[in-house]
């Protein structure tokens, strides 16, 4: 699985990336959380049925290390379009700038 570090989220843009937060993710389950990802964004209208998440990335460099908290960013398929008011029916998905401001003191900043 690929990994980010936190400086590296700010090239990231919020039309094409989103996180979600908290979510234990192992090998085995990758490519199902994906598929579930995708039906419930698609069926709940947070994106369109032909836009899909591509890839999920590992945010490294949590100041409590492996006992913080496991972050992820969501890559969608170019173009994608998100709902910005759906994705409010998801409390641990943010916006890329958002999940910056707001989660900068869990992270090693270098």
């Amino acid at each position: 699985m690929d990994t980010i570090n936190f400086k590296e989220l700010q090239k990231l843009n919020d039309s094409e990336f989103m996180v979600i937060m908290g979510l234990l993710l192992d090998d085995d389950s990758y490519e199902s959380t994906i598929d579930s990802m995708n039906y419930a964004f698609k069926k709940s209208g947070l994106i369109r049925e032909t836009d899909k998440v591509i890839k999920l990335i590992f945010v490294s460099g949590n100041i409590e290390g492996e006992k913080g908290r496991h972050d992820w960013i969501i890559e969608f398929s170019k173009g994608t379009q998100i709902n910005p008011l759906k994705r409010l029916l998801f409390d641990d998905i943010k916006w890329i700038s958002d999940f910056i401001v707001n989660s900068k003191l869990d992270y090693e900043y270098n």
